[in-house]
């Protein structure tokens, strides 16, 4: 049979196997984590330049398209005139809808008085 002592020694050797090869785990852990979290790390830099090189053609895109459309006439001053006529006209200019309005609605009294 073994001594006490001889089995202390036996365990401790185990628990210093046994720690050796959990550091050795634990070392191989942290190798395998760093590689992933380079690789992760390259995708996302790559998804950003990616999306850097859509977001500027887009924007290569917004400025064609705003340069073709600036060739265009303004057409502020006009969509005033279409959509209140009476302010442009002058005073000697008769505003026509206006007074036609008027002249029917003028005639029509005179004709049912007359």
């Amino acid at each position: 049979m073994t001594t006490l002592t001889e089995q202390i020694e036996q365990l401790r050797l185990q628990i210093k196997e046994v720690a050796s090869d959990e550091h050795a785990l634990v070392k191989e852990l942290a190798g395998t984590l760093k590689q992933a979290d380079e690789k992760l790390l390259r995708e996302v830099r790559l998804v950003a330049a990616e999306h850097e090189v859509r977001r500027c053609a887009v924007l290569r895109e917004l400025e064609m398209l705003s340069s073709r459309l600036s060739l265009f006439p303004r057409l502020g001053n006009a969509s005033i005139a279409i959509e209140e006529p009476h302010l442009h006209l002058s005073p000697q200019t008769p505003a026509r809808r206006h007074q036609s309005r008027n002249d029917w609605a003028q005639g029509r009294g005179q004709a049912a008085v007359n």
